[in-house]
């Protein structure tokens, strides 16, 4: 597969050329085609009903059939011996579990940065049912069908979770039980609003033989916030498929994907 050079934000370019060596950026979004409802070949997710392609971008899917359909709307939870079935109203509040999509060409190792340029679409969609919303990149997963909840015994098991929620806050979560990654709180935020973008960053850095330091970057308008981990298992942590994430209540779209693979290929 063929890919492009992709020239980002001006402003974080700036602040990336502060801290990273010259690389190669590649664009591994492959989001430019027509509308679909299908979200191309180049990602593998097991929640297709999140995502679909609209203006050249990954979006946020809001709307699907049976949104309102009551949580028991199964055929097998219909059946009633023979018996008459009671209507069913279809007034339940829309309820968009976490959902992730994977690229299926990078299965990472070593270091690397993964960019991800966001827009803010709507920042509280009437009609729902979901008490918050948020939107990221996601790292390490051992599986392209990692997905809505998971919970695993092994802490490992779990990728992690660099996101932005729609009141701007910004955190770095353990998608095992949706929490912060210990020594990662924090009490940053953007600001932004409808219409904006927001870009987040992963990159992983550090002596190939040991652990490895993390750190999470955010930017919108002017801002740019980070979270650092140092001391990061690569195998148990950094290694592994990268994807985007997203969340309950909030429209946004996701228009370019790129990657500083470093040594990957």
């Amino acid at each position: 597969m063929l890919y492009r050079s992709l020239v980002f934000s001006f402003g974080f370019a700036l602040f990336f050329l502060q801290h990273l060596p010259a690389q190669e950026i590649l664009s591994i979004g492959d989001f430019q085609q027509a509308d679909a409802w299908y979200h191309g070949d180049a990602w593998e997710t097991l929640s297709p009903g999140n995502w679909k392609i609209k203006n050249n971008a990954l979006r946020w899917r809001l709307t699907n059939n049976g949104d309102g359909n009551p949580g028991t709307s199964f055929p097998w939870h219909w059946s009633s011996g023979g018996k008459t079935i009671e209507p069913r109203t279809g007034d339940r509040l829309p309820n968009l579990p976490l959902g992730m999509i994977w690229n299926r060409h990078w299965q990472l190792t070593g270091n690397y940065t993964i960019l991800a340029h966001f827009s803010a679409i709507d920042l509280a969609p009437s009609g729902r049912g979901e008490k918050d919303g948020y939107f990221g990149i996601c790292f390490g997963g051992e599986s392209f069908y990692e997905t809505r909840n998971f919970r695993s015994g092994k802490s490992s098991a779990a990728s992690w979770m660099a996101t932005v929620d729609r009141q701007g806050n910004v955190s770095l979560k353990d998608h095992r039980n949706i929490s912060p990654v210990p020594g990662s709180n924090s009490n940053q935020s953007l600001s932004f609003k409808n219409g904006s973008t927001v870009e987040v960053a992963i990159t992983v850095t550090g002596p190939l033989d040991g652990n490895a330091t993390v750190t999470a970057s955010f930017y919108s308008g002017d801002v740019t916030q980070s979270i650092e981990i140092r001391d990061v298992n690569r195998n148990k942590f950094t290694d592994g498929y990268l994807g985007l994430v997203g969340y309950g209540a909030v429209d946004f779209s996701v228009s370019t994907v790129t990657l500083t693979p470093d040594k990957n290929q």
